[in-house]
């Protein structure tokens, strides 16, 4: 092929057809290309290598058609020289190698599948086993809280330290409610309420159970007399006073300021002046009847209570003293009422009457002295 400067001027019709012939040449090549890719390439995976052949097979085609032969009176007397197109490269044939990606890409991905599965299940086992567990620990720990015995706390007390889950000293309010596991004379087993999971070690003098408690704390008229008798000794020989001589729950405690000089209570030694706890004298009231009743109690070196007397009071009025001449106890009110006196050779009936009869306050005095010197755990009371 010459060079555009010896090749002599053309006309633009000869021109025309030149480009024709040689795009019709390109045609026969890409037609012989595409039918030899289609016999080497069976696979779904030759799909794109066609598509893109019969796309540069088109796009020759509809070149062809544009190119028209134009009209004779439209061709210029002198046609511009037109430069000779460029050859096209040979399309250089690369071997396609076939392959089944999508069954490769399956396979592979089967075992992460499988996997992932059983991630799954195990997971989901775990979860179930953890709620299985969860629930049995709340079913064992209600019906171990409905089996144990509830005990309560007499007065105000203090848990001792005990072990490492217990470091420090424990508070515990009157009413705090207690687990027992093991009862003992001194100290018992117990958990705080619902920390079953806590033993500790309580005083058995400081605890009672759920019947003596309800009994206990249906005494109190006010909250006065409930912060003036806090003593274990004192609330003990009250609730065994109510439980002797089974009396309603009509008759409580009722008490005013401790500002107040006379009341309700009244701690003193009265039956034995040597003695190292004070004795305890109260008055109990029938919220009813308006009936009233004076106790004296006193107790031995193990705390145990014993009942001195029980004797009528008058309707109104607070205790402003007791006196024991020679075994005679007399009860001084602060309304100048006529002072209530228990001679030594008398004695006050059950609290149910009102009447007073004899006693021999000398063998008052003996059992006093003798339940001091016993040993016998169970609440002992001298009624007269």
């Amino acid at each position: 092929m010459s060079n555009n400067t010896e090749t002599p001027k053309l006309s633009e019709r000869e021109q025309l057809l030149r480009q024709l012939d040689e795009t019709e040449a390109q045609i026969a090549r890409l037609t012989e290309e595409l039918a030899r890719r289609r016999q080497a390439t069976k696979t779904a995976d030759a799909a794109p290598v066609i598509e893109t052949v019969d796309n540069e097979l088109s796009a020759v085609e509809t070149t062809q058609k544009s190119v028209t032969t134009p009209a004779p009176e439209e061709i210029a007397p002198e046609a511009t020289p037109v430069a000779e197109p460029e050859e096209f490269a040979p399309i250089e044939e690369t071997p396609t190698e076939v392959t089944d990606d999508s069954a490769e890409t399956s396979d592979a991905e089967q075992p992460r599948r499988r996997k992932s599965a059983w991630v799954a299940i195990v997971c989901l086992i775990a979860v179930l086993a953890l709620m299985c567990g969860a629930a049995y620990l709340a079913y064992r720990q209600y019906i171990y809280m409905k089996s144990v015995p509830h005990y309560y706390t007499l007065t105000d007390t203090t848990l001792p330290p005990s072990g490492l889950l217990h470091r420090q000293a424990t508070p515990l309010p009157y009413g705090s409610e207690l687990l027992m596991h093991e009862y003992g004379d001194t100290w018992t087993k117990v958990t705080i309420g619902k920390k079953w999971y806590l033993p500790c070690y309580v005083s058995t003098a400081m605890i009672l159970d759920s019947g003596d408690f309800r009994r206990l704390d249906s005494i109190w008229g006010d909250d006065l007399s409930k912060s003036i008798i806090t003593t274990a000794r004192c609330r003990r020989a009250l609730l065994n006073y109510f439980k002797e001589n089974d009396l309603s729950t009509d008759w409580k405690v009722y008490s005013r300021d401790t500002a107040e000089t006379t009341n309700t209570t009244f701690f003193q030694r009265v039956v034995t002046p040597d003695s190292k706890l004070l004795d305890f004298a109260v008055i109990i009231e029938n919220k009813k009847d308006t009936a009233r009743r004076c106790l004296l109690f006193s107790f031995d070196t193990k705390e145990h209570p014993c009942l001195v007397f029980d004797m009528p009071a008058p309707q109104d009025g607070y205790i402003r003293l007791v006196t024991n001449q020679g075994g005679a106890y007399t009860v001084l009110y602060d309304n100048d009422t006529a002072p209530a006196t228990l001679p030594a050779d008398t004695s006050a009936t059950s609290p149910a009457t009102s009447s007073v009869g004899s006693v021999e306050v000398d063998a008052l005095r003996q059992n006093v002295k003798q339940d001091a010197r016993s040993s016998n755990p169970e609440f002992q009371y001298i009624t007269f």
